[in-house]
């Protein structure tokens, strides 16, 4: 019995250590707060600068603080401090319930964010540590000490003896007026290249000597207005790294004045800013071939420019050309075709009987049949001439100009097989003309 009460209260004890443990180490994760401060006990002995960023490395010499380098730039993994405002350039939050240990089997994280010269240290949080019994490596947490970043930050300071404030605002005010400088150049190109799509103007020349529908065009074309690349991006701060703070405001002076504050800089930029780049392009039109011509740039360092874009019609296309007027007669009957309407009038006192009528078109015969009559002195509206059904390669002509279209000469008429009803007496009205192409797109212009 008593055996029996000492190994259930041995293994008691063991089953809470083991539950001990498992919360500490389960319920322990790595994690990151957001970029806070301790509370400050120290103050900076340095006064605040706004304007141009400028970096320097804190670092331990002996028993004192000095700052090592100054740069234009800065690693987030070396302790570098910003100068303006005095605040450390690396992860400052708390890396919570992490292993104090640089072994990697443990089953949670160990800490990552411990280092001495970026000032965060560990501080033991683990219920190992407080009574119940003691382990090598504890969990905690890491933060950072801002008062002996404060402590170390003024000690730099005053070894440096630096007038930080005063070269922070030299250096802006070069860099801001040539930053000004620049951005008004790009503001005044921006309007222009706004102004630009308003300007377009679109001129038609026709070179064919042919008459052309315009309207065909009028919603074909595209024209694209872009900006130059400029030479240069615009004004950024130089990647420079010196031992000593004169020497690299020197350095910052002799950039600015090479890279930018030289006319040829701006000169580059200015002409460039000048002009804007034209692309014009037409959808394909199945009538008419034309060709372009447009500037590749305009200048627009004024607000009296214009784009003009001109539209070169060379020859024309023309598919299914036809007189639009057609008028044939004997005594008896006359066929008039206009607009698309065929007129048949009677001009006799007798009744008259149609049965055929044909088109004759460019060598080629189209004909309908129709049983028609027609009162002494009528007139009737019976045909469309949309029923005839024409080869339109008869009458269609390609890349067409004036001295081409004049040497076109193309046939064209009727023919109608009518009777006279009281006389029982069968006619044949037949009529061709030929139509010079010319001519022929002339008259379809008016």
């Amino acid at each position: 019995m008593v055996i029996f009460r000492n190994i259930f209260f041995k293994n008691l004890f063991l089953l809470i250590l083991i539950c001990a443990l498992i919360i500490t180490v389960f319920g322990a994760c790595t994690s990151t707060s957001e970029r806070d401060i301790n509370s400050v006990d120290s103050v900076f002995e340095s006064p605040a600068c706004m304007g141009f960023e400028l970096f320097a490395k804190l670092r331990k010499h002996g028993s004192k603080y000095i700052f090592e380098q100054y740069s234009t730039q800065y690693s987030s993994n070396e302790p570098w401090v910003k100068l303006n405002d005095r605040l450390p350039m690396w992860f400052i939050g708390t890396e919570y319930k992490c292993l104090n240990d640089t072994k990697e089997n443990w089953p949670v994280q160990c800490c990552k964010t411990m280092n001495e010269e970026l000032f965060r240290f560990f501080t033991p949080k683990s219920m190992f540590d407080i009574g119940i019994v003691h382990v090598a490596n504890p969990f905690g947490n890491v933060q950072f000490d801002n008062n002996k970043f404060i402590t170390a930050y003024n000690d730099a300071y005053k070894n440096s003896a630096l007038n930080v404030c005063e070269d922070i605002r030299r250096i802006s005010e070069k860099t801001t007026k040539i930053s000004n400088r620049y951005n008004n150049i790009l503001s005044k190109y921006n309007e222009m290249f706004n102004i630009a799509k308003k300007r377009v103007k679109i001129n038609y020349y026709n070179k064919s000597g042919c008459w052309f529908d315009k309207k065909e065009l009028k919603n074909k074309i595209q024209v694209n207005i872009s900006k130059n690349n400029l030479p240069y991006k615009r004004p950024v701060f130089p990647e420079l790294t010196r031992s000593k703070l004169d020497e690299l405001i020197e350095s910052i002076d002799n950039y600015y004045d090479t890279r930018y504050s030289n006319s040829a800089f701006f000169k580059k930029l200015q002409e460039t800013c000048s002009f804007l780049n034209v692309q014009c392009e037409f959808q394909k039109s199945m009538n008419i071939d034309y060709s372009l011509e447009y500037p590749s740039e305009v200048y627009v360092n004024n607000t009296n420019f214009a784009v003009p874009i001109e539209v070169i019609v060379n020859t024309i296309n023309i598919r299914n050309m036809r007189p639009s007027n057609i008028r044939i007669r004997d005594d008896n009957l006359e066929l008039l075709l206009s607009e698309g309407i065929i007129y048949l009038t009677n001009l006799s006192n007798r009744y008259l009987s149609l049965d055929n009528v044909a088109f004759y078109y460019n060598n080629e015969i189209s004909s309908i049949q129709n049983s028609l009559d027609l009162p002494p002195h009528a007139t009737k509206i019976e045909i469309l001439f949309s029923k005839f059904r024409l080869k339109s390669e008869a009458i269609s002509f390609e890349n067409i100009d004036e001295t081409k279209a004049r040497k076109i000469n193309i046939n064209y008429g009727f023919a109608l097989k009518y009777r006279i009803v009281d006389l029982n007496k069968e006619i044949t009205l037949y009529k061709t003309k030929k139509y010079n192409l010319f001519n022929l797109i002339r008259s379809n212009k008016n």
